[in-house]
């Protein structure tokens, strides 16, 4: 039972979910956000922003898993892990550039995408030498940037996503440990990247 719970949190948590989390919660509670969950075309946004974010980089991981490329669908060995983040890096790069920034995307959002192509981007670098958990730095990524975004706004409602990032951060490191999937130090190490990245991009924003 207590595996089972492991694993829900740490499938709700993978990394790939996070551009979409943020979509919803800016599209929800962020007064400032142009594609506010008010819009006609809202709904059609957030499934492409599903779809081309989560599904379709997810459809690669499993083929790869399926060709024998990688071993398992959560890329637990680290020399396995660098060509599929590079992949995904490339892939929220290219949608970015050459999707995004011609469908009149939120420019915040846009630049959202950005920085997570750079956590992805330093994260498959840290890999080649040492394996970390890129559900830690994303879950910390995460937190720290609605906190960031919440005080330089000073828009109360974000904050509240702040502190539940908070609270999800403490279950997603103990599901993570719990199921092996990392070491404490590996875990660690991570969250405090994903710090250091949402506190950089957050301010660089804004």
């Amino acid at each position: 039972m207590i595996k089972k719970i492991a694993q829900s949190i740490s499938i709700i948590s993978h990394p790939l979910l996070f551009l979409t989390y943020t979509f919803i919660i800016l599209g929800n509670f962020y007064p400032y956000f142009s594609i506010s969950s008010e819009e006609k075309f809202y709904n059609t946004i957030l499934w492409f922003v599903f779809l081309s974010t989560f599904l379709l980089p997810s459809l690669v991981i499993f083929l790869m898993m399926k060709w024998g490329a990688i071993g398992d669908f959560y890329i637990s060995k680290k020399e396995e892990r660098i060509i599929p983040m590079l992949f995904v890096s490339l892939f929220y790069f290219g949608l970015d550039y050459y999707v995004f920034s011609r469908t009149g995307m939120e420019p915040l959002f846009m630049d959202i995408t950005y920085l997570m192509v750079g956590i992805m981007g330093i994260t498959a670098i840290i890999t080649v030498f040492w394996k970390i958990s890129a559900h830690a730095i994303g879950m910390s990524a995460f937190t720290t940037f609605m906190f960031v975004i919440s005080v330089q706004t000073q828009t109360k409602s974000l904050f509240v996503f702040f502190l539940i990032g908070l609270l999800m951060s403490g279950l997603v490191i103990t599901a993570r440990l719990y199921l092996k999937a990392h070491s404490e130090k590996q875990v660690y190490y991570g969250y405090g990247l994903g710090i250091v990245s949402g506190l950089v991009g957050g301010f660089l924003i804004f």
